[in-house]
This record gives structure tokens, sequence and C-alpha cells, in this order.
């Protein structure tokens, strides 16, 4: 976080001006809801965890029963074979989750 604001400091500073395009980049979470498919970006920043319980109500500051957060997988890489969601989990939830898969098949090639 503390070179995007010494980017933004700096910037101001010297008067440069930046084009803030919307649909670079997405950074969706269990809590709020964002429509990857209508949105498209082309980054999915993946900053936050999904927690859900398993009921599928979105968990905020702790971990859910269903949990996919990469803080969890520091120096290994997550099961091949990780549950899915709940049913009613946010799309950003299912959307990580095959992002994941895919990853982990090519890396095991």
């Amino acid at each position: 976080v503390l070179e995007m604001w010494g980017y933004s400091i700096a910037c101001a500073a010297l008067g440069v001006k930046n084009y803030v395009w919307q649909q670079l980049q997405i950074e969706p979470s269990a809590s709020w809801r964002q429509n990857l498919t209508a949105e498209d970006p082309y980054i999915y920043h993946y900053t936050f965890g999904v927690e859900y319980s398993v009921d599928g109500v979105p968990v905020v500051g702790a971990v859910g029963e269903w949990s996919l957060d990469k803080r969890h997988y520091f120096g290994a890489l997550p099961p091949k074979q990780l549950a899915p969601p709940p049913h009613c989990a946010l799309e950003c939830a299912w959307v990580l989750l095959a992002s994941g898969q895919r990853g982990h098949a090519r890396v095991q090639k």
C-alpha cells in the first residue's frame, strides 16, 4: 500500500495527471456485489479473501467455513481440488476458484 501512496503523492506534487480506466481491473470480495461478467475487467486484482458461511452468508473480518484466501497458502500451492463455494456465493467466488484450478493445472504440466 505504501508504494501506491508514494506514487499518488509524487504525481500530485509534480502535477502528473493520470487517466482512471474503470474497466482495467476489478477487486471483488464476498462482501459487496460486483458483476464480473458485466464489468468484463482485464485484471482480477485478488486482494481480499473470499469468505462464506456454509449457508452462503458472506463472512467479514474472519475466516469463513468456506474460504479462499491467498494468505492460507504462503509458500505452498493450494490443494489441487478445492471444495466449491456455497451455491448462492457471488460470482467472484466461482471465478476465483476456476482461475485457481486452471493455474494449478498449468503448474502441474
